[in-house]
């Protein structure tokens, strides 16, 4: 199985701003069965979480900076609504 992993994200934000808004986080992992997983700062230092995404995302991508949003502000819900270019 292919599996790449990125670095963890580091840790400066709190819960609530999960709740308020976007955020950036980055691609950590891509399955070969095109899940993705992602780490954001507030949830760094557990293992990636399975996100939804809005856009293509690929094993290429990992590494990647993405904009996070929460649906319905569940931090345990993130959904990739972008990939930065040049990250």
């Amino acid at each position: 199985m292919k599996t790449r992993r990125a670095p963890t994200a580091d840790p400066s934000r709190t819960w609530d701003d999960v709740r308020q808004q976007s955020m950036i986080g980055r691609i950590a992992v891509v399955n070969e069965a095109s899940d993705v997983f992602v780490v954001y700062p507030v949830h760094s230092q557990d293992p990636p979480v399975a996100a939804r995404t809005s856009v293509d995302v690929r094993l290429a991508d990992v590494g990647r900076e993405a904009v996070l949003v929460f649906e319905e502000g569940n931090p345990f819900r993130p959904v990739i609504v972008g990939l930065l270019q040049g990250s």
